[in-house]
């Protein structure tokens, strides 16, 4: 007789696994606040993928000021998940 084994895998929804993280303020001049202060990187990319820098935030927060003005990707990774979020860096 052959055996055979049931198993019951927990479904989970897409909602369950995204972040739902916002920044402020958007556009900004250079200091942009997170919603979750749990993120331990960010990559700042172009819009073309383009890696520009690196930051390690500080109290839910990140300084862009020494960055030109534009459109920047945010790559925030918490809690072993990945978010990104487009900002405009614009001096004003």
């Amino acid at each position: 007789m052959d055996t055979v084994v049931v198993g019951v895998a927990d479904l989970v929804s897409v909602d369950e696994l995204s972040l739902k993280l916002t920044v402020s303020p958007n556009p900004t001049t250079g200091i942009i606040h997170f919603s979750e202060e749990n993120i331990h990187l960010v990559k700042i990319l172009t819009l073309d993928g383009k890696q520009v820098g690196q930051l390690e935030p500080m109290n839910g927060k990140i300084d862009l000021s020494e960055f030109h003005n534009g459109f920047y990707l945010l790559e925030i990774y918490i809690r072993s998940r990945t978010q990104v979020l487009k900002v405009l860096k614009a001096d004003q």
